[in-house]
Parts: C-alpha cells; sequence; structure tokens
C-alpha cells in the first residue's frame, strides 16, 4: 500500500491519517501505477478526491472545495484529511479510537477551547463529531484536563508568559516519532545557521514582551535532543538569562547525555531535566531500537539517580499506548521512576 497526495501545500495531516489505516504505508512523490494498492488523495481546482486500491478493487470519494476558513470554512487540507478518513474508515471497518485526530497532546485542546470561551457542548461537538472521537477517548482527556486545570492556573498569573525554544536536531530517528526533526550527523552545517536565528528571534521576542509589559517567568527547551549540541544549548540559555534575568529552565535529554561533562555544563544552567526514557523494559526498548542506543533499563535508570543531585527536579518521559506494551510493563515503569 502507498501513498500519494498531490496539490496540496503540506499533506502532513492527510499521511498520518492514512497511517491510522495502513501503519506502515510509504510515502511515495511519484503517481502509483494502474495495478497498485495505494491511498490516493488529490485536490484540484474542481474539488477534492479520495481513492483506495487494494488487492484488486477500489472505492472513491469526490466533495467540492471547502469554503475559506475567515467564511467559516475548513483548511483543504483538513477538509482533504476528512474525506479520506471517511473512505478508509468505510473501506476498512476500522473506526480509530481517536477518530481523525493525529499528532499529540489532545487534552491540549480541551484547555485551548475553555480558555476561548467555549461551551462545553461546543467541544463535546468538536471531539466527537468534527473529529471523529470515541466516547471513551473523550472522556479520558475530559477527565485528564479537569484535573490539570488547578494546576495550570497556579502556573498562569497575569502578566506572565512562558517560552518554549526547540531544538530540531537527534542523534537518530527513533521509529515511532512524530516531531519534525534532523540528523545531526547529516546535517550538522544547519546548527550554527539555526542557532543564529534562534538567538535572533528570542531577542525579538523580548523586545515585543517588553511592548506587551509581560514578564517571563520560565523556558522550556525541548526537541529533537537539545542536549546534543551542548555548546550551543548553553550559548543560548546564558543569552536567555541575559535578556530575561530568567531563573527557571527546562530542558529536555536522552539517557546517554547523563554524563559527568554534560551534566557539569548544564549545573546552574537548567535546573529542571526531563529525560526521554520511553520505558524500563528490555524488550520494549529493544523493539523501539533504543536498546543500543542507550543501554538497558536499569542502566538508564542508574544514570537518572546519580544526576538527579544535580536539578531541582527530574521526570522521564514515558511511552504510552505501544502495541506490544502490557499493563504490568507500564505499572513496573511508574514504580520504578516514582523511587
Amino acid at each position: 500500500m502507498k501513498i500519494y497526495i498531490t496539490g496540496l501545500p503540506s499533506g502532513y495531516e492527510v499521511e498520518h491519517l492514512v497511517r491510522l489505516f495502513y501503519p506502515m504505508a510509504p510515502l511515495t512523490l511519484t503517481p502509483p501505477e494502474n495495478a497498485e494498492d495505494c491511498v490516493w488523495a488529490e485536490k484540484t481546482p474542481d474539488g477534492l478526491h479520495a481513492l483506495v486500491r487494494q488487492d484488486g478493487r477500489s472505492a472513491e470519494r469526490h466533495a467540492p472545495l471547502p469554503a475559506p476558513v475567515e467564511q467559516g470554512g475548513e483548511t483543504p487540507e483538513f477538509s482533504l484529511a476528512s474525506l479520506t478518513y471517511d473512505l478508509l474508515r468505510d473501506w476498512t471497518g476500522i473506526r480509530p479510537p481517536w477518530g481523525k485526530m493525529t499528532g499529540v497532546r489532545p487534552v491540549r485542546l480541551i484547555h485551548d477551547k475553555r480558555a476561548a470561551g467555549w461551551t462545553e457542548a461546543e467541544i463535546d461537538h468538536f471531539f466527537l463529531d468534527r473529529f471523529d472521537c470515541s466516547q471513551q477517548k473523550y472522556q479520558m482527556a475530559k477527565a485528564i484536563a479537569d484535573l490539570q486545570e488547578p494546576i495550570l492556573k497556579v502556573g498562569n498569573e497575569p502578566g506572565t508568559y512562558s517560552l518554549y525554544i526547540g531544538i530540531p536536531f537527534c542523534p537518530s530517528r527513533c521509529s515511532y516519532c512524530s516531531f519534525v526533526s534532523c540528523n545531526l550527523d547529516r546535517d550538522r552545517k544547519m546548527v550554527q545557521p539555526y542557532v543564529d536565528c534562534l538567538c535572533r528571534e528570542v531577542e525579538e521576542i523580548r523586545i515585543q514582551a517588553d511592548k506587551a509589559g509581560l514578564k517571563l517567568c520560565s523556558i522550556y527547551i525541548g526537541g529533537g535532543t537539545p542536549t546534543i549540541m551542548i555548546d550551543e544549548l548553553c550559548e543560548t540559555i546564558d543569552m536567555a538569562r541575559d535578556l530575561f534575568s530568567i531563573k527557571e529552565v527546562s530542558s529536555e535529554t536522552n539517557p546517554n547525555h547523563l554524563t559527568h561533562e554534560y551534566l557539569e555544563k548544564l549545573k546552574g544552567r537548567v535546573q529542571r531535566l526531563s529525560v526521554g526514557v520511553q520505558s524500563f523494559d528490555d524488550d520494549l526498548l529493544r523493539q523501539i531500537d533504543r536498546y543500543d542506543k542507550y543501554g538497558s533499563g536499569q542502566e538508564i535508570l542508574e544514570r537518572i539517580q546519580e544526576a538527579s543531585p544535580y536539578f531541582i527536579s527530574m521526570n522521564a518521559d514515558m511511552i504510552f499506548n505501544f502495541p506490544t506494551q502490557t499493563e504490568d510493563i507500564l505499572i513496573s515503569d511508574c514504580e520504578k521512576i516514582a523511587l
């Protein structure tokens, strides 16, 4: 099964939606041959078209172009993704539990809609009807949002804001990752130009924030793997401290960067560290291609314990709902990281 998308500036939404039904389907840049199994999604001047062809059978759907967003319509990307979703749901008989939602942080959408003044009925419609999210997943997301809300309000003082700095470079690409990142060995030449632009952008943020009377309360540095470019990361943190007089910086890292050399550089610069662990189960680490990169679960746990005195707090980024992850593995992982 191949994925072919044409007529859009970006086919990201359609591509990842198709993989809800065909997880291993590759994206092709050339039209499939007449007999090839494929999902073909296309925007033309006349409308939107979606076709699925498999084992000699085929089906297709058509829809007019959506009204402009400013007139209450949808983007062509979402409209074509929706058309393709409806086609594939009927074709396969599969209903993904999150519906048309791809990417991360569905709970964030609930917070955003509530902050924008949406009613609970409007949010219900947004999840259940627009995105075809299952009632079970939606109720879970709402329950998490309700638990988070009082905590978020504590850190949301009037006139303050937090700054996210993205470092889109990694040592290699993990098989499950959907984030935008570059392989450092292949794209090292892009690092310094990126950092130079990033520093200019951070300085401009300070100028605009001062004009708006806003005070920065914290910085979170994510990725990618920020600590893979440790010297440039420290340079960016020092520059940001000079600009903002910021007291708290959080950063992501991977287990192989919990070394004395790296920790000494981060000491005093980073107060909170988030370690990309994913799991302490060795078999699961092998399946997601992290065992050979970062070592066994026990080795990773020992590195975290040795690094903890360098920071106010540390947390672990854990994977959830991986196909072979059992409830026992999840409980064991949570018990280990809670110690």
